[in-house]
């Protein structure tokens, strides 16, 4: 099993990487949670936090800073590993929800306030993606009044601890956006053999614009 590091900044462009603001907020409500013993029995890497002493410093990641996509989701991966919950999976759940509300309301919250619609979210979509991911592209499709299908491909810095936490990320972008009983299904990983990352998201209601182009690109 590989030996998970701390993330340090990437300094070429030459490997897939996320940027600090896609996990540091899962950092800071994993110590609060789990406690920064938990945290740094998920990462045994002495010289990183000596680096970074003092448990506020959250091993030094910045938010504007691009990071190896390999060793953040190595990373997210081994904090799940090591929190002792009975369902990892609520722990993937709750740390995309802390991620988007942070960002929505605090670094993106002007950008958010231009795009806050379930018509201009789709729209501009991959580029919303590529303010996190410097790889892949996601395709928006309608699939009924209040249902959609978000499709990730040629994510090159694709890794599976990354995909489940940003793949249920739009439930929570689409609560911000005052969407009712929002509901985000991830059914398919490029890990799990599928052709892409895929997952269904839906809410009461319906849309109030009208409708734009079937699919962003």
């Amino acid at each position: 099993m590989r030996r998970t590091v701390c993330p340090v900044p990437a300094t070429t462009t030459a490997a897939p990487r996320v940027k600090g603001l896609a996990f540091r907020e899962f950092l800071v409500w994993y110590r609060d949670t789990y406690g920064i013993d938990a945290l740094r029995r998920a990462i045994p890497d002495q010289a990183a936090w000596a680096l970074v002493p003092g448990s506020d410093d959250l091993l030094g990641i910045l938010p504007s800073t691009w990071y190896s996509s390999a060793e953040v989701g190595d990373m997210i991966a081994a904090l799940v590993a090591h929190s002792g919950a009975a369902d990892p999976e609520t722990v993937y759940e709750r740390g995309a929800e802390v991620v988007i509300r942070s960002t929505l309301r605090g670094a993106y919250r002007t950008v958010f306030r231009v795009l806050a619609s379930p018509e201009r979210y789709v729209r501009l979509v991959s580029r919303l993606w590529s303010m996190y991911h410097d790889t892949g592209r996601v395709d928006a499709d309608w699939t009924g009044p209040s249902s959609l299908v978000f499709v990730v491909r040629d994510w090159a810095g694709h890794h599976p601890a990354l995909c489940n936490l940003s793949m249920r990320t739009s439930r929570y972008i689409f609560g911000e956006m005052g969407c009712r009983d929002v509901v985000c299904t991830r059914v398919g990983c490029v890990s799990e053999g599928a052709p892409a990352c895929e997952a269904h998201t839906h809410w009461r209601g319906e849309r109030t614009e009208a409708p734009g182009p079937r699919r962003s690109r």
